[in-house]
């Protein structure tokens, strides 16, 4: 129905950016490698390009992202778009797994290579193997752990279970979605995604939450902080699309989700 950006004849095709972001966030629990290591979750964020993920694993349908939510999100700031966020620097990558301790990715101590297990479900497969061969490329050994989705969706609480996980989140209403989804504290006092157990996040966190206090200031705050700690990122979005007659006038939300009961259909009757 799409060819080269145009639709066949006959049909019309939507195309927009959608609201669910392809995020890596690193395992933060005690004993982790990264626990205490900032200079390694940093090296890690700074080896992979992800542009090269949207193209090699979504054949270019979809944006590099510039935080942890999509920028369809009423309090995205626009600003992020032309931050550096870890963009693509093997140079810097490979001083920082040496200043890590871990130079050309080999443990002194041991003389082995450092493994670093990313966890995904079988729906983002190839942007794993894609983010496999950039850590590669630094030294870093990199073994892939792909679960059945449903397996992984549940897998993703164990943090003995991994290193990194590459996931998805929706994010189509505040960027405060998916900071409270992924830096929340939970019953067990960890965060539910990273495992970090940092009173500045959740302080910052609760800022931005809250009716109260939620601001572009308190929503940069906390947007900052997890960026500066290299807990995780966002990595992209794909585009989606919808795809009817030509007759029909299509009304999608902002947020991409198509609004049926809205479309016109006054010529396809």
């Amino acid at each position: 129905f799409y060819n080269n950006g145009q639709a066949v004849a006959g049909y019309h095709v939507s195309e927009m950016a959608g609201g669910t972001s392809k995020t890596l966030h690193l395992n933060m629990d005690e004993g982790s490698v990264f626990a205490d290591n900032i200079a390694l979750r940093k090296a890690v964020l700074y080896a992979f390009d992800s542009q090269a993920i949207v193209d090699g694993a979504y054949r270019g349908r979809g944006e590099v992202l510039h935080d942890l939510a999509t920028n369809l999100a009423s309090d995205y700031n626009r600003e992020w778009d032309s931050e550096d966020y870890y963009d693509y620097n093997p140079e810097k990558a490979k001083e920082l797994l040496a200043e890590a301790g871990y130079p050309g990715g080999i443990d002194p101590k041991t003389g082995k290579p450092l493994v670093i297990r990313l966890m995904s479900g079988t729906e983002y497969q190839d942007a794993c193997v894609i983010l496999q061969s950039y850590l590669y490329d630094i030294g870093l050994d990199c073994q892939l752990n792909i679960y059945d989705n449903a397996l992984a969706s549940s897998y993703v609480y164990d943090s003995s279970l991994f290193d990194m996980v590459f996931t998805a989140h929706g994010s189509e209403g505040f960027v405060t979605n998916v900071y409270d989804l992924m830096c929340g504290e939970n019953k067990d006092g960890k965060a539910t995604r990273f495992f970090a157990k940092d009173p500045e996040m959740f302080r910052l966190l609760n800022l931005a939450t809250n009716t109260a206090t939620h601001s572009a200031e308190t929503v940069e705050a906390i947007h900052d902080y997890v960026y500066e700690q290299a807990y995780g990122v966002g990595v992209c979005v794909n585009y989606e699309y919808v795809v009817s007659t030509d007759r029909i006038g299509i009304v999608r939300h902002p947020w991409g989700q198509l609004i049926g009961a809205a479309c016109d259909y006054t010529d396809f009757i």
